[in-house]
């Protein structure tokens, strides 16, 4: 018998956000009503719902070849999502409050295992202090079914992570600006294993950024930054310290281009003694480019040490190169695809490398009366060296949204 996914996080979770907008979340009932405000220079409240249709013919992401855990109880499965949030904003003074939050229930009709409930709000509060202080204090929170691409054992389970930051910054003359910031997450991994593992994590940062404006909002600067990671696993010890400095450049190519470009060094050292350390090129790197008044490109690229949401004991140094094309029809009809490749080396003396692309489009309708729906498929492929970790899957699956 598939295990359902325990939900005692989703509670509380849920009370914390609620606690804390339980006005914003009253006025949607009004807004639902037909007494939405929508004026951006007073502030608004944008609430919406949306149903989600669709089958995945490889939920877990495994192997043809391999055969299903026990908590799994099918590989494929059509699914549906029922989804309510809100976008809102409001003004005090100088001052300006966003929100952005969504709570939905996703069903598998063939894998009763992965049943769950997820959560994503970010709640920020930009600050203004005169004519050279500016800051802002945000928190995130999310709630998700873990990404099973990551997973060396197929496994319902939850992930919930909750990040409280700060930005703030001062102007130094008319081209100059310097920026402190933090942050800590704490994030919390449930896993459904025939013995108790479950894992907890703290991650702070620490950093700061100087920025010389030049001409036509154009901008070039350096940024350091510093991650510690500390976690608690019955399992393994895969905690680390890591500092990463470089010089970025924000860049108006013409009147239709831009480019935003950060190329770093970075030096990771794990707490374990048979952990790997990692000392190297960082990057991350995007170029947009408005080709005409109806459709856009995308390019970005980047280079990192990551240990995949948390699901890898050691490190993989990832590198990786995505493609977004958009195109507007016309005043109701839109599409748009992306095409990405991803190189996974997998540090720890494991000899695994992947190469994971995926590749995907959609084409969105806007019909009357405030709704819209949206068709989407998604292709992904994984191969590896490491025996029975190969997949393929696809995706198809069609909302209708209605924003009122």
């Amino acid at each position: 018998m598939a295990k359902k996914l325990q939900e005692p996080c989703l509670a509380t979770a849920v009370a914390a956000v609620v606690k804390s907008l339980s006005r914003p979340l009253g006025l949607i009932g009004l807004l639902l009503a037909g007494a939405a405000h929508a004026d951006d220079q007073l502030g608004y409240l944008k609430p919406y719902v949306g149903v989600n249709l669709g089958y995945d013919d490889n939920v877990v992401r495994l192997d043809d070849r391999g055969g299903l855990p026990a908590s799994i109880d099918d590989r494929s499965s059509t699914f549906q999502k029922l989804e309510v949030g809100a976008d809102a904003r409001t003004y005090v003074g100088q001052q300006q409050l966003n929100f952005a939050g969504s709570l939905w229930r996703q069903r598998y009709d063939d894998i009763d295992a992965l049943d769950y409930t997820g959560i994503n709000a970010k709640a920020a509060w930009k600050i203004k202090a005169g004519e050279n202080w500016k800051g802002q204090l945000y928190y995130d929170f999310s709630r998700m079914l873990r990404e099973f691409e990551y997973l060396s054992v197929a496994e319902a389970g939850i992930r919930e992570s909750g990040t409280l930051g700060l930005r703030a910054s001062r102007a130094l003359g008319y081209r100059h600006q310097v920026e402190v910031f933090a942050s800590h997450s704490d994030i919390s991994i449930e896993r459904d294993l025939s013995i108790d593992v479950s894992q907890d994590v703290d991650r702070d940062v620490l950093g700061v950024r100087y920025t010389h404006a030049l001409t036509a909002g154009n901008r070039v600067g350096a940024e350091i930054r510093y991650l510690k990671r500390d976690g608690q696993t019955q399992l393994t010890n895969n905690n680390f310290d890591q500092t990463s400095v470089g010089p970025f450049l924000q860049w108006a190519v013409g009147t239709k281009s831009r480019l935003d470009a950060f190329v770093g060094y970075a030096k990771r050292k794990a707490d374990a003694g048979n952990a790997d350390d990692y000392s190297g090129l960082v990057a991350d790197v995007e170029f947009s480019w408005q080709a005409s008044t109806k459709s856009t490109f995308v390019a970005s690229a980047w280079r990192k040490a990551s240990n995949l949401n948390d699901e890898i004991s050691n490190y993989a140094l990832v590198q990786g190169l995505r493609l977004e094309p958009t195109w507007q029809a016309s005043e109701k009809l839109s599409f748009s695809a992306f095409g990405d490749y991803e190189n996974r080396d997998f540090r720890g003396g494991t000899g695994r490398d992947d190469d994971v692309f995926k590749a995907g489009a959609a084409v969105t309708w806007l019909l009357p009366k405030s709704l819209s729906m949206t068709l989407k498929y998604e292709h992904g492929d994984r191969d590896s060296t490491r025996q029975l970790t190969d997949f393929d899957f696809n995706t198809t699956s069609l909302e209708l949204q209605f924003r009122p």
